[in-house]
C-alpha cells in the first residue's frame, strides 16, 4: 500500500453529471428509507472513473499493489448492507448508498483484496456508526461525503484508506525475513490496530502474495547473496583486492536491480522499497557476522554514493 494524492477538486464529469444527481436522488428517496436498486454502476464504473482511478494508482490495487489493468472498483465505505461481523452495536447497518458515487469512496482494488469473505462488504471503526447522510433541506449534503469530513472521521475507520492526508505506510506496516507484512508500530496503539485489521480484512498475507511473491523474492536474494559469498570467501585466498571488488560490483548490481523496482509505478513497490531500505531482512541468520557487516557496510557505500 502506497500514499496517493487524489484530487477533490478534479472529480470526474461522470460523477458530476445531471444523471448521478438525479440517481443519488432517486437512491435517498426523500429520506423514507434507501431504494438501493437505484444505484447505478454505470455512472461509478464510467470509462473517466476507471481511467482517472488507473492513472492515479499506476494501473495497480490501492491495498496490495498487485498490478491490475482491469481492476474493480472498490467503494471504502460499502454501499450496500455492512457484514455483521462488523457491527458495533449489533444493529443492521444498510450500508453507506449515499456514498456510492463519491470521489473519495472510490479506488481501485483486485478481485482477491475485494471479493466476499475477504474485504467485500466490511468495514469495522472504533466509533458509534454513521446510519444515514448528513443532509441540508432534505437533499443529502455532498460537502459531508468527502471520506475526511468531520462526520465520517469521527467513526474512526479501522481499515487505512490509501488517501488519508498524511498517510505514511512506515507507519504501519513492515515485512519480516519471510516476507510476511505486520504492525510495526506499539500494540495497542491505533496504528497498530489499524495496520492489523487492514492486513486481516484484505488478506494481505494470502498465499498468493505471501508465499508465491514476497516471500519467494527474499529466499531468492538469499539465494544470490550465498552465492556471492561463496566466491568471495573462495576468490579471498587467491587475490583479496579482486575478490572484494568482484564482490562489491555483484552486489551493487543485485541493489541496482532492487531499487528499479521501488518507483511508484511498479508492482509491489512498498515492498522492495522496504526491502532496499532494511537488506538485513536479507542477509541470512546463519551468516557469520563479519560477512553480515560486510554486505551491510556496502549497502551503505551503495546508497552513500546514490549509485544508479
Amino acid at each position: 500500500m502506497r500514499s496517493v494524492k487524489k484530487s477533490k477538486k478534479n472529480i470526474p464529469p461522470s460523477l458530476k453529471s445531471r444523471e448521478c444527481f438525479e440517481s443519488l436522488k432517486k437512491i435517498y428517496n426523500q429520506g423514507k428509507g434507501p431504494c438501493k436498486d437505484q444505484i447505478d454502476s454505470n455512472i461509478y464504473r464510467a470509462k473517466d472513473v476507471i481511467v482517472k482511478l488507473s492513472n492515479l494508482y499506476k494501473d495497480k490495487c490501492a491495498y496490495c499493489e498487485q498490478k491490475e489493468p482491469d481492476f474493480e472498483i472498490e467503494h471504502y465505505r460499502p454501499k450496500r448492507r455492512l457484514a455483521k461481523i462488523d457491527n458495533n452495536d449489533g444493529i443492521q447497518h444498510p450500508g453507506y448508498y449515499w456514498l456510492s458515487y463519491e470521489w473519495t469512496n472510490l479506488i481501485p482494488a483486485c478481485h482477491d483484496c475485494n471479493k466476499s469473505g475477504v474485504k467485500g462488504n466490511r468495514f469495522p471503526i472504533l466509533n458509534n456508526r454513521l446510519k444515514n447522510p448528513i443532509t441540508k433541506e432534505n437533499t443529502i449534503d455532498l460537502s459531508a461525503n468527502d471520506f475526511e469530513s468531520d462526520h465520517l472521521k469521527d467513526e474512526q475507520a479501522l481499515l487505512i484508506h490509501p488517501e488519508e492526508n498524511g498517510f505514511n505506510p512506515y507507519n504501519y506496516f513492515k515485512f519480516n525475513s519471510k516476507g510476511e507484512i505486520i504492525p510495526c508500530a506499539k500494540k495497542e496503539t491505533i496504528e497498530f490496530i489499524r495496520a492489523q485489521k487492514t492486513i486481516e480484512i484484505v488478506n494481505l498475507n494470502r498465499f498468493k502474495l505471501h508465499i508465491m511473491q514476497r516471500k519467494k523474492e527474499i529466499q531468492n536474494l538469499k539465494y544470490q547473496l550465498k552465492g556471492l559469498l561463496l566466491n568471495f570467501v573462495h576468490d579471498v585466498y587467491i587475490n583479496e583486492s579482486r575478490a572484494f571488488n568482484r564482490l562489491k560490483n555483484d552486489y551493487f548490481r543485485i541493489l541496482k536491480q532492487i531499487n528499479q523496482k521501488t518507483k511508484p509505478r511498479n508492482e509491489f513497490s512498498f515492498f522492495w522499497e522496504y526491502v532496499y531500505k532494511h537488506m538485513d531482512i536479507v542477509l541470512m541468520v546463519s551468516m557469520k557476522p563479519k560477512y553480515r557487516k560486510l554486505f551491510l557496510d556496502l549497502t551503505q557505500a551503495y546508497k552513500k554514493n546514490n549509485i544508479k
